[in-house]
């Protein structure tokens, strides 16, 4: 319902910016202080389209196709002023829309938009590792790059079925780029600080997932790279068994303690020369 009203709406409520008002859009990024009205709606009405588009629906996602085609988002997406609020409901509908979704999506591994999406990742990716410890890190940001890239690389890379449309080999200084990226990411203060491993292990899974794709591809990878991230994978299967094996000792301990110390009325008491005996 939500998408036949939008697919019926005039220009006045889609403000989507294509084709020669691209840089009106532009311009509401560039802006200082907080975001003008007209980018918060544009915001709002991209995230609705995402929102509309998940789990699969195909009558959906159709509709949104002819409003906001691909190579539109990733134009936004790889712009240089691109503010990441814009950045985190681009991309969310850029998964639901044309990655994860239920159409035929050969086209998205078959052109090299989401190569140019990688490309620019490469670079937020560095602004979160580069944060030092003064550093403010913006949560917007944040969220962009430990949440949605893992998540859009994770699932592109995974299409075994149509690997053959990834192109890989014609863009493997990017794939190198995004692995070496990616597990900088991973080892910077920012994610190694975390009190929750659901990061770690986000992280972690597609790192995996990037390797197996370059050896694959017989992709060398720069340095020491390949052997840090194996490293990276035995250290990660270490700690998951040492954390099972304490907990599996805490819960013996705490079982133990609780029947030493059971209810008295377990506890049958016989009086021998003034001494108390237990009797279990």
């Amino acid at each position: 319902m939500v998408m036949n009203e939008l697919a019926n709406a005039g220009d006045e409520v889609l403000l989507f910016y294509n084709d020669n008002s691209f840089n009106t859009l532009v311009g509401l990024m560039k802006m200082d202080g907080s975001l003008s009205e007209d980018l918060l709606y544009h915001i709002n009405l991209v995230d609705l389209l995402s929102v509309c588009t998940e789990g699969r629906n195909v009558t959906t996602e159709i509709k949104c196709h002819s409003l906001l085609p691909m190579d539109e988002v990733v134009r936004v997406l790889v712009h240089p002023d691109c503010i990441p609020q814009v950045k985190n409901v681009y991309i969310r509908l850029l998964y639901s829309c044309y990655v994860d979704c239920g159409l035929d999506n050969k086209e998205t591994f078959a052109k090299d938009h989401m190569w140019s999406l990688f490309n620019s990742c490469c670079t937020d990716i560095t602004k979160i590792v580069k944060a030092g410890p003064l550093t403010p890190v913006d949560p917007d940001l944040k969220t962009y790059v430990t949440v949605h890239i893992p998540t859009v690389m994770y699932t592109f890379f995974e299409s075994g079925q149509i690997s053959a449309l990834l192109k890989v080999q014609a863009h493997r200084e990017t794939l190198q780029d995004l692995v070496e990226r990616m597990y900088a990411l991973f080892m910077s203060r920012f994610v190694q600080e975390q009190e929750s491993d659901s990061l770690r292990e986000t992280l972690d899974r597609c790192i995996k997932l990037l390797h197996k794709c370059c050896k694959e591809e017989v992709i060398v990878l720069p340095g020491k790279l390949s052997d840090n991230i194996q490293a990276m994978s035995t250290s990660r299967g270490a700690r998951t068994k040492g954390l099972l094996w304490k907990n599996r000792v805490l819960e013996k301990k705490k079982a133990t303690q609780l029947n030493l110390t059971g209810p008295q009325d377990n506890i049958n008491r016989t009086i021998i020369d003034g001494a108390t005996v237990r009797i279990y």
